[in-house]
């Protein structure tokens, strides 16, 4: 993974105008705030109260994403509940921005997507402005670049119409962000590259000259970051920090966390092209403490690669390292959560259409019977005028002829409908059928990705291989030299150690990928239970001894002959122990249990007092590559693979594991297979 592929996040004008009574105000943060705050805790559950939510929403997004998220979705649920549609489509909108913000960039998508048809038909200049400014942004973090500009040359011409200066300064703003986007994205055209950046420099010159027309200082400080970034490039360094420092000064100002974090960013750039790492450190961190307070993970990815190049520029290789992971960490994260998103909306919206069709077929139904209904009720009355009008007979059939022909106009117009009504059936049914096939090409994608990752994982692994060999190879001539004085044998036994710490990852990777494959094959043999156990147990003393734990085994009262194999039981059991040890403080006990269950299975459990387990960090678990709340207690390693071949390994032994844990009181990993199975026996 390239880190240095992440380096540009350019100061985008964020704006989104609800178009209601509320307005604007250009002041302190806090201020509008606690103004829109008192408007929320005064208004009742009407429309005035969801303006007011969607606005505040959008104002602490700026340095409170969480908070904003939580009074967006209630002033969406409010909206829907009263049947506020506009109320509904714009807390949409800020929904989309403050996932965007989050690195959610297929979820902000769909919620703009929503939105947008809504105020294209009610012709709302000033959202749809806005919409087609943001849908923009998220084009190009994509780095679809036509599709950005597209949007944003609507987003252009609406400002125009209504000669709204601090528009018209945001979009020659965005249009300025989209050209450098294109220049990185054509970095390798050295003879093209710095072209556009003078380019752009135009756009923000523009959008300044708006800006200051308009007196709006938060466009002014965006066009100054977008400077920043120029004059970055252009190496220009000095310049670069001084637009940079403008930008930051207000950002501060204001409180505006989402533009600090970007600035911060910036500056430890700048910082690191003019060898300045120690600044550059310093100003990565700034950053990374923002991110995490706003959960966004863009912001936590890009300050991650910042502080990985700085760090190794300085020579901490080992620093720099882990902050590679972290940022490797963070981008797999940002893309499994998309992904996963993508599939929850899919899976919505056929259910939704599912719904959809059941009630049309409801309704034909009712129709059907109704008409029935009637129809007898009209013969009843039919046959009792007959008998009872025998004297009047002409005008009895006169009647009859009458209603007989209402009743065949009736019939002919219920058959009509319900023509109408199969015919809205089958366009249904066609639509249902093409969403089916769209599901299955994203699943069709997903397994194309997922097959990838193995495959890059393999590669990887396997180069990598090589030089950690090689690594070692030198260290072992270094003992042979001749006699290491301390801070030499020092050096080397760190050497030896990150060495074995990537060759141990290494093996866990092509473990996993082993057991994922489909064609590997489980043979199976019988061993005694309680004596592979108390191997395991007695194998580890050694490890539990050194941080001063003590292991308690409990065996069967007599052998347990089972159906297993033994080298994959072996390395579930010696995981679970390993971690139990690892996550466990000094001077506790880890328990190692054995027994048979009643449905023809044993069981191993291996108890431990360490921290315990989350609820939150439960449901990632087994996951690969997880990083959890807790962490080894005297500094070991853990690459978040364990726990995850585990429970590819269960798998193969078509066995079950599950934890029971709580914050504070330990952990119990329990594992259970069948004791008995049919053994094939090749005859020769």
């Amino acid at each position: 993974m390239d880190i240095f592929g992440f380096r540009m996040r350019f100061f985008t004008s964020l704006s989104f105008s609800l178009v209601f009574s509320i307005q604007l105000v250009l002041a302190q943060s806090d201020a509008v705030i606690d103004s829109l705050q008192a408007i929320v805790e005064n208004a009742g559950n009407d429309t005035s109260k969801i303006n007011a939510l969607s606005q505040l929403a959008f104002e602490l997004g700026y340095n409170d994403n969480t908070a904003g998220l939580s009074r967006c979705r209630e002033a969406l649920s409010l909206a829907k509940n009263i049947g506020f549609q506009k109320g509904v489509h714009a807390a949409q909108a800020v929904l989309g921005r403050l996932l965007f913000e989050r690195g959610d960039l297929d979820s902000a998508m769909i919620f703009y997507n929503r939105a947008l048809p809504y105020f294209e038909k009610k012709n709302e200049k000033r959202a749809l402005r806005n919409l087609y400014k943001n849908i923009g942004v998220v084009h190009q973090e994509r780095k679809s670049f036509d599709d950005a500009f597209d949007h944003y040359k609507r987003a252009l011409t609406i400002s125009e119409e209504l000669g709204d200066l601090t528009m018209l300064g945001n979009a020659y703003n965005d249009l300025g962000s989209l050209i450098i986007a294109r220049g990185y994205n054509a970095k390798n055209d050295s003879s093209n590259y710095q072209n556009y950046f003078k380019e752009a420099a135009s756009y923000y010159a523009k959008a300044i000259e708006y800006f200051e027309q308009a007196h709006y200082r938060r466009g002014t400080a965006l066009a100054n970051g977008n400077l920043a970034i120029i004059d970055s490039e252009l190496k220009q360094f000095k310049t670069s920090l001084e637009y940079a420092r403008k930008a930051l000064d207000y950002f501060e100002e204001m409180g505006y966390d989402y533009y600090r974090t970007i600035s911060y960013n910036r500056m430890a750039q700048t910082y690191h092209d003019m060898g300045q790492y120690g600044d550059a450190i310093v100003a990565a961190n700034k950053a990374l403490e923002i991110a995490k307070r706003m959960e966004s993970k863009l912001d936590m990815r890009d300050a991650y690669a910042r502080l990985s190049e700085a760090t190794e520029k300085q020579g901490n290789y080992k620093q720099a390292l882990e902050y590679h992971k972290l940022f490797n960490d963070t981008h797999f994260q940002i893309v499994n959560e998309q992904t996963q998103k993508n599939i929850e909306e899919l899976e919505e919206a056929y259910q939704a259409r599912k719904k959809e069709e059941e009630i049309a077929k409801l309704n034909v139904e009712k129709a059907l019977q109704k008409q029935e209904l009637k129809n007898q009720q009209i013969l009843l009355v039919a046959s009792i005028l007959v008998i009872a009008l025998v004297g009047v007979l002409c005008l009895v059939l006169y009647l009859s002829v009458r209603r007989k022909s209402r009743i065949n106009r009736l019939l002919s117009e219920q058959k009509e409908e319900i023509k109408t009504q199969n015919e809205l059936l089958e366009e249904k049914n066609r639509l249902i059928g093409s969403q089916n096939q769209q599901i299955s090409g994203q699943n069709e994608k997903l397994r194309a990705l997922n097959e990838e990752q193995k495959n890059l994982i393999a590669v990887v692994a396997h180069d990598l291989i090589s030089p950690l060999n090689k690594i070692k190879g030198l260290t072992h001539i270094l003992e042979l030299s001749g006699e290491m004085n301390p801070e030499q044998q020092s050096i080397k036994e760190k050497i030896d150690e990150v060495s074995e710490s990537g060759r141990s990852l290494i093996s866990k990777l092509t473990s996993l990928l082993s057991f994922e494959n489909n064609d590997f094959k489980v043979t199976y043999q019988k061993i005694g239970l309680n004596t592979l156990v108390q191997q395991m147990v007695n194998d580890h003393n050694a490890y539990a001894g050194n941080k001063n734990i003590q292991l308690h085994f409990e065996g069967l009262p007599e052998e347990l002959e089972v159906d297993t194999n033994k080298d994959l039981l072996t390395r579930i059991v010696d995981n679970l122990l390993s971690n139990a040890i690892k996550f466990s403080p000094a001077g506790k006990d880890v328990y190692v249990r054995v027994m048979e269950e009643d449905k023809g299975c044993f069981t191993v459990i291996v108890h431990d007092q360490g921290p315990g387990i989350g609820q939150a960090d439960q449901a990632k678990l087994f996951r690969k590559f997880q990083r959890l709340s807790a962490q080894p207690t005297a500094g070991e390693t853990s690459t978040g693979l364990g726990l995850s071949i585990v429970k590819s390994l269960v798998d193969r032994l078509e066995g079950k594991i599950s934890v029971k844990s709580e914050e504070g009181e330990g952990a119990s990993f329990k594992v259970s297979f069948p004791i008995n199975r049919k053994i094939e026996i090749d005859l020769l």
